[in-house]
């Protein structure tokens, strides 16, 4: 059952990146981080380290996207910049316990 959750929640992120990237709407950068997010849980702490790293950099878009500050290209590189330093500095200095946290709640 768990597998199929990961499956389908990747097949849910690629898919909502791809509209997301394409469209530029703000609900189908969410609907990424989200099912993004679940798969980087379930899908264990060695592969789910490293797409944290997109959850982050999806997160900076969707908060530039639905505050409509990504309305070119040089914007949208700048919120891509920021999404990538934030990531790093994340990945780099908070420990996963914190990075997975919300999802700990549900336990």
């Amino acid at each position: 059952m768990l597998t199929l959750l990961v499956v389908v929640s990747f097949i849910v992120s690629v898919v909502s990146i791809i509209v997301a990237l394409s469209t530029g709407k703000p609900k189908t950068y969410w609907i990424a981080v989200g099912s993004l997010y679940v798969f980087s849980m379930l899908s264990g702490f060695s592969l789910g380290q490293l797409t944290i790293a997109f959850v982050l950099v999806l997160l900076l878009l969707a908060i530039g996207s639905t505050v409509k500050l990504m309305k070119n290209a040089t914007q949208f590189t700048a919120w891509l910049g920021a999404g990538i330093l934030f990531s790093v500095v994340m990945m780099s200095y908070v420990d996963d316990r914190w990075l997975f946290f919300p999802m700990s709640l549900i336990n």
